[in-house]
């Protein structure tokens, strides 16, 4: 059985017209749970991405990226940045920690 033929077997606990927010990293998993997603019909899909600001160059283009993949599609799409080595600083936390913050927050 193929990944999206799995999907459609799953029991959603939310409906495909109803707002669904998708964190998307660029990464090929998140991109690929985000094109499933559309492929299923989930029209109210929300393409959420956090920018780190760790990689400079490599981050915006990864934030470029999720921002035309969901243009293309038709998402909505939302985009936060956070300096996560400042707030590692601030915090006394190590980056992973601070990242881990940022994004649930």
């Amino acid at each position: 059985m193929d990944l999206l033929a799995a999907m459609r077997e799953w029991n959603w606990p939310f409906s495909a017209e109803e707002p669904v927010l998708a964190g998307v990293s660029g990464g090929v998993d998140s991109m690929v749970l985000a094109e499933c997603l559309v492929r299923l019909g989930f029209s109210g899909l929300v393409v959420g991405h956090l920018n780190h600001g760790l990689r400079g160059a490599e981050a915006d283009a990864d934030e470029a990226l999720v921002r035309r993949w969901a243009e293309k599609t038709g998402c909505a799409f939302e985009v936060s940045r956070v300096d996560v080595a400042e707030c590692a600083t601030n915090d006394g936390c190590s980056i992973e920690t601070a990242g881990r913050l940022a994004r649930r927050e």
